[in-house]
């Protein structure tokens, strides 16, 4: 544009230079995925105007890497359900959002019983889901997840790091916040 002039910001002392500067380079690493925090199970499954509102977040899945043949590798997702109790029926809601926007590689992920084949495919995952259940439960899950034997809250950040969309549902999407709050009896 003609006329216009970049204005750059004036700094009046070394510490709010430093400080635009951190918030820069905060901004230059934010990771470009997308978390999805859900009142309940419903929208997993629900359409509007005759398309799953799922299809909402498969836009903001990343690109996945082609085969030899050219074909885009299957998109993989994994289901995190402690938090519910690892309630089957939830599980089943997960599996029909999910073919209904076409991901078919699917792992359900429990802690209890964490095999090494779950691990794998929760690192490749382009899809997590935390399900969630009551406030007690979501509060054993956050510890189980962050310092449990197979450190799958790690590993949840490392994949949402390197661009996997985060879901959370119910108490599940607590977990995803900056702010979680414990129950005082937990």
């Amino acid at each position: 544009m003609r006329g216009s002039k970049i204005v750059s910001p004036t700094y009046h002392n070394v510490e709010s230079y430093l400080a635009d500067l951190e918030k820069r380079r905060t901004l230059e690493h934010a990771p470009m995925a997308a978390v999805f925090c859900l009142g309940d199970n419903g929208l997993l499954t629900k359409k509007v105007e005759g398309f799953p509102w799922l299809t909402r977040v498969r836009c903001e899945l990343p690109t996945r890497p082609l085969d030899s043949q050219g074909r885009e590798q299957p998109i993989r997702a994994t289901y995190i359900g402690y938090c519910n109790g690892e309630d089957e029926e939830q599980w089943k809601i997960f599996v029909t959002g999910m073919h209904g926007i076409g991901i078919r590689s699917l792992k359900w992920l429990k802690l209890g019983r964490t095999s090494a084949r779950q691990l794998a495919h929760l690192e490749e995952s382009d899809l997590i889901l935390i399900a969630g259940g009551d406030m007690v439960n979501t509060a054993k899950c956050f510890d189980l997840l962050v310092d449990g034997k197979h450190a799958v809250g790690e590993r949840v950040k490392w994949r949402y790091w390197s661009g996997a969309v985060l879901v959370g549902v119910g108490s599940g999407a607590q977990l995803l916040g900056q702010k979680y709050f414990r129950p005082p009896d937990v």
